[in-house]
């Protein structure tokens, strides 16, 4: 807690509350803000971007460094040091524009931080203000990069995935200021969030489930997902239907009846670009870090991706896979030959987008920002080493996967 803090308590959760039903901007008053109100707080409706423009873009594709300010009245730092993963108000500014009635929260398993640290921040646009969004979005996560050395992962991975037909978030960097205190160098990600599954499916309208950590499609585990979004009525007979086939249908027919219930070619990409980027705490070889969207049109499930921080970083056997999904393909002889295949179109990709070249232009793009970043929790020389660390494995992964899969033809 911070030096001369007070924990909240429930009669100033209510005025939390009812500040904001009351259109009090950010909770009660911004004036309790270091520096000041922010300038011109436009009212609640979609703001920024520009006509005939992916608004979306100049937030997750900008192609350069960002700076992101959150401005959080008294009343909301309290809040938050007394419920991290709650709601408060606070106000949002990006290049000279601001927004109000932000909702506002910590974020975070392992990497969880609290304000006095480094903390992870989601941003909702649309919590306080229903049918509002910036920049064509309801929301942003914010990551404090406190798994990664490197600072650079999930912005290099990310790309491969999508390159592979797997929806995975677009990401950029920010420097992220806090009442005008600079935090440090921050992943800006695209939340898996309506405006996420509109772009990548024909359907919005069906359900997005997030499990608890460490937990994978198992029927004793189903209550464990969280419904995100849901599509009307609430029913969970889709996920139900999913782990039954998973459980009950035997090897020899297990490709074609998973098929029915599951994106199929989206699964094996996935796992295919976890396994060629070493993503070992991803779905396919950790059950982790991971969401399902089942599509009402096609009536199948979609696996995403999440938080691939810990890309590239250990070596991972593309044919033993710890998620169930993963462990029934490879037993499955059709599922098996189609993973083979999609194995290999991965190495494809991978020399078509240059990683290493990659990894030189988020870099670049970072260096200076690392050495500013006054919250860090790695020193220079640790940074410097693990880029090092990033650089060799990428480079050295295409003999690596080589190796691994011409001793699985041999073993054939």
């Amino acid at each position: 807690m911070r030096a001369g803090s007070r924990r909240i308590g429930p009669a100033l959760r209510v005025v939390l509350a009812l500040g904001v039903s009351a259109g009090l901007g950010c909770g009660v008053s911004l004036g309790g803000v270091d520096g000041g109100d922010p300038p011109g707080l436009p009212a609640p409706e979609d703001v920024g971007g520009s006509a005939g423009v992916d608004p979306t873009a100049d937030l997750l594709e900008a192609g350069e460094l960002l700076r992101i300010d959150i401005h959080l009245p008294e009343i909301s730092l309290l809040s938050l040091e007394d419920d991290p993963f709650e709601w408060v108000p606070g106000a949002v500014g990006f290049r000279g524009e601001y927004v109000r009635d932000v909702a506002v929260r910590l974020k975070g398993n392992t990497s969880f931080r609290t304000l006095d640290q480094k903390a992870a921040f989601r941003l909702s646009f649309d919590h306080y203000a229903q049918d509002r969004g910036f920049h064509g979005l309801e929301g942003l996560a914010l990551n404090n990069l406190a798994s990664d050395p490197t600072f650079l992962r999930e912005a290099v991975v990310a790309p491969l995935y999508r390159a592979a037909g797997v929806p995975a978030s677009r990401t950029s960097f920010a420097e992220v200021y806090v009442n005008n205190e600079l935090y440090g160098l921050y992943v800006v990600v695209e939340p898996l969030d309506d405006p996420f599954i509109r772009r990548w499916f024909a359907d919005d309208g069906g359900n997005l489930y997030e499990p608890m950590r460490g937990v994978d499609l198992w029927s004793f585990a189903a209550g464990l997902f969280e419904l995100q979004e849901a599509g009307e009525p609430e029913d969970r007979a889709d996920l139900y239907r999913l782990i039954e086939v998973i459980e009950t249908v035997p090897d020899p027919v297990f490709h074609g009846a998973v098929a029915e219930v599951l994106d199929l070619g989206a699964f094996v990409s996935l796992a295919a670009v976890e396994a060629w980027a070493g993503q070992w705490d991803g779905y396919a070889f950790n059950a982790n870090n991971y969401a399902l969207y089942s599509g009402p049109e096609s009536g199948r499930f979609t696996v995403l991706p999440w938080s691939p921080d810990a890309a590239f970083s250990r070596d991972v056997d593309p044919f033993a896979p710890r998620g169930v999904l993963g462990v029934r393909c490879v037993a499955s002889p059709e599922c098996l030959e189609e993973y083979r295949d999609r194995l290999g179109e991965v190495g494809a990709l991978w020399a078509d987008l240059d990683l290493p070249s990659r990894v030189e232009a988020a870099y670049a793009l970072v260096r200076d920002a690392v050495a500013r970043d006054p919250r860090r929790e790695w020193d220079l020389e640790e940074f410097e080493a693990a880029v090092a660390d990033l650089r060799a494995f990428v480079a050295g992964r295409p003999a690596a996967m080589e190796a691994a899969l011409g001793a699985r033809r041999t073993d054939r």
